[in-house]
C-alpha cells in the first residue's frame, strides 16, 4: 500500500483519537461477517481482519467465537482500535510482509484493502495473503467496480483507489490458486467477493 495512504490514515486516526471518536458497524455489515464465519466451516476460526473498520469487524468476529487478529499498517489507527476494543489482538504490519507463519489463518477479512493496493503490487500482496491462509481457507474482499486507478480527495489528502471488474478480479486470483466462492452486490459500484484457497 502506498506510503502516502499510510500518512493519510495516520493523520485521520490521530484526529479521531483527539476527538474521542467512536463508531459501530451497521447491522448489514455485521451480518456479512457472521456469514463469513459460518462459511469458514470452523467452530472457532482463526481470522485476520484488515482494511476499513478492521477493529469493528474483529470485535464482531470475536464476539461470535472467532480468534481474531486485527492488522493495520497505521500505528495511530491501531491505537484507536485498542482504545475502543481492548480485548482484540492487534498487530501493526504491512500486508506486503506479514509477520505470520505459513497457513496461520482460516479466513482473511480484507474489506476494502485490495481497492487500496496499486495494480503493480496486487500479485505480491495476493501471494502474501495466500501464504498466511490455510488451504481451504477463505478470503473476503470488498471492491470498487470499474477500471484502472484514481486518486481521491479526502480531508487529509489524496488516497489511491484501484477499481476492479468482478470477472477481472476472479481471473487474477484464479491464477494464484484462489477459487471463487460467492459474490454479493452492495449497490451501485460496490461488491463483496469471497474466495477459497485451493492448495
Amino acid at each position: 500500500m502506498p506510503d502516502a495512504n499510510r500518512d493519510i490514515y495516520d493523520r485521520r486516526a490521530r484526529q479521531w483519537l483527539a476527538k474521542g471518536f467512536t463508531s459501530a458497524l451497521a447491522p448489514e455489515d455485521a451480518a456479512r461477517m457472521l456469514a463469513f464465519i459460518r462459511l469458514s466451516g470452523r467452530a472457532t476460526p482463526r481470522l485476520m481482519v484488515c482494511g476499513s473498520r478492521a477493529g469493528l469487524f474483529a470485535k464482531v468476529a470475536a464476539e461470535h467465537g472467532s480468534v481474531s487478529t486485527c492488522v493495520d499498517f497505521s500505528a495511530a489507527a491501531l491505537k484507536l482500535h485498542r482504545r475502543q476494543f481492548s480485548e482484540i489482538n492487534t498487530v501493526c504490519a504491512d500486508v506486503r510482509t506479514l509477520p505470520f507463519t505459513l497457513s496461520s489463518f482460516d479466513g482473511l477479512w480484507t474489506d476494502s484493502l485490495l481497492s487500496r493496493i496499486p495494480r503493480t503490487e496486487f500479485e505480491a500482496v495476493a501471494l502474501e495473503l495466500r501464504r498466511v491462509l490455510r488451504p481451504g481457507g477463505l478470503l473476503s474482499a470488498r471492491i470498487s467496480i470499474g477500471d484502472g486507478e484514481a486518486k481521491e480527495n479526502s480531508e487529509h489528502g489524496q488516497l489511491l483507489r484501484s477499481y476492479w471488474r468482478e470477472e477481472n478480479l476472479r481471473g487474477a486470483l484464479d491464477l494464484l490458486d484462489y477459487g471463487f466462492s460467492e459474490a454479493e452486490s452492495l449497490g451501485v459500484g460496490r461488491a463483496v467477493l469471497t474466495f477459497r484457497r485451493e492448495y
